[in-house]
C-alpha cells in the first residue's frame, strides 16, 4: 500500500520525481513553482478521504496480481516437496 502511495506525482513523494524527469525544461520549471503547496495538497486528499477509494482500488488489483504468483509459485513448489 506504501509503494503505491508513494508513486502518486504529487511533489513530497517518488512519483513526482518520475513525472518531473520525463517532463521538458519548460513543463518542469512550471511543476517546480507548485511544489511547495504539494505537501498541502497531499494532507488535504488524505484528511478528506478523497484518496482512499482510488488508492483502495489500486492496492487491490496489485494484491491480486501479487496473490496470482505467490499462488504460483507456492504450486509448483508443492508438486516438489
Amino acid at each position: 500500500a506504501l509503494m503505491i502511495f508513494n508513486i502518486i506525482p504529487i511533489p513530497p513523494l517518488d512519483g513526482s520525481k518520475v513525472l518531473f524527469s520525463l517532463a521538458s525544461n519548460e513543463t518542469y520549471w512550471k511543476l517546480m513553482r507548485y511544489e511547495r503547496y504539494g505537501m498541502i495538497i497531499l494532507f488535504l486528499l488524505v484528511s478528506t478521504g478523497l484518496l482512499g477509494g482510488p488508492l483502495g482500488r489500486a492496492v487491490s488489483y496489485v494484491f491480486s496480481k501479487l496473490f496470482f504468483f505467490a499462488k504460483a509459485g507456492f504450486e509448483l513448489s508443492a508438486k516438489f516437496f
